[in-house]
């Protein structure tokens, strides 16, 4: 069988996205994948540069992602998760990533997975090694904010769905990726 379904996971760091998926896969088999280590692999950076990914030139990561996602695909795989951001929060801001990246990537639906700026704080502390901007409770909800608008947009700009979810919602997402995989075929 060849590849026919690539879905975002996005949501902003600390949020839980991999933990998440490490769960959904002793239910669902998929091939994950995230944007940071694809992007690292690109550039043959060490990982704990990865951090540091958010600083660098946003256009020349995401096309280095573009190639990341080329290269780490299974073709074999019928869904193919992709873990990572619609927006990066720059030493300038948040920057919402332009739809035609999704487009090069063949993202077919987005996921978006939420969490309340408490649990998002705890994570992002608890965290070793990682090497993320310390933000306050409302700049957690702030950019989770506008993480869940761009995703929104992108859905209407792209035409393809996507669902809000929390981590809780694993029935809701194995039902959801079944309608998108069929939606596919």
């Amino acid at each position: 069988m060849t590849h026919k379904t690539t879905v975002m996971l996005a949501g902003i760091s600390g949020v839980g996205k991999t933990t998440f998926l490490n769960r959904l896969k002793s239910e669902l088999s998929f091939q994950h994948l995230t944007a940071g280590s694809l992007i690292s692999a690109a550039k043959e950076a060490k990982k704990n540069e990865r951090d540091e990914l958010r600083l660098s030139d946003i256009d020349e990561n995401q096309r280095l992602l573009i190639q990341g996602l080329s290269l780490a695909r299974d073709r074999y795989s019928p869904l193919i998760i992709l873990d990572g951001h619609v927006v990066i929060h720059t030493a300038s801001g948040l920057e919402a990533i332009n739809s035609e990246v999704f487009r090069a990537l063949g993202i077919n639906a987005i996921l978006h997975l939420v969490g309340t700026a408490e649990q998002i704080l705890e994570n992002r502390t608890r965290e070793i090694g990682r090497n993320r901007p310390l933000l306050s409770l409302q700049e957690l909800e702030d950019h989770q904010s506008f993480s869940i608008l761009t995703a929104s947009t992108l859905s209407r700009t792209l035409d393809i769905p996507w669902l809000k979810v929390t981590s809780a919602d694993s029935s809701l997402v194995k039902t959801f990726l079944s309608h998108v995989k069929e939606s596919c075929s």
